[in-house]
């Protein structure tokens, strides 16, 4: 692949998540200074889209740093689909809020065959047991 090509398909499907994972625990933060308690009804959503937010700060400032024109158009796409989302919501406009999210829906149903790939090793559980009667398991 292209260097540059990889930069910015990286800054795409990995510096951003990064960006909006550290982004959405520091406006939690934020949040939890106005809505007391926030943070005690936290669940599953807030942490599988935060896990990242954990990533060494050195290591992620020199890669955004080295990477910020990638990085920078990045942000800009996601603004601007934040921005159309944010319009939508205005204008009471629940088709385009649908469609918005049946998009991505089949967006990422498309990118299963290689989020599989790419995760096997996650979903890989091993385990041994022996083979033996249930009259003899005590």
């Amino acid at each position: 692949m292209d260097p540059l090509v990889h930069d910015r398909a990286v800054s795409i499907i990995s510096h951003l998540p990064h960006i909006l994972a550290f982004s959405l625990v520091n406006t939690v933060i934020e949040g939890n200074r106005e809505v007391r308690g926030m943070s005690e009804i936290i669940s599953g959503g807030f942490r599988d889209m935060t896990r990242i937010a954990s990533s060494e700060a050195s290591l992620w400032t020199d890669i955004l740093l080295e990477n910020r024109e990638a990085v920078a158009g990045a942000l800009d796409m996601f603004k601007r689909n934040c921005a159309e989302l944010e319009d939508s919501l205005w204008r009471e406009d629940a088709g385009a809020l649908s469609e918005m999210i049946t998009r991505a829906k089949e967006g990422r149903l498309e990118m299963m065959p290689a989020l599989r790939t790419a995760l096997q090793e996650l979903y890989t559980v091993s385990v041994p047991v022996e083979n033996r009667p249930a009259s003899s398991r005590k």
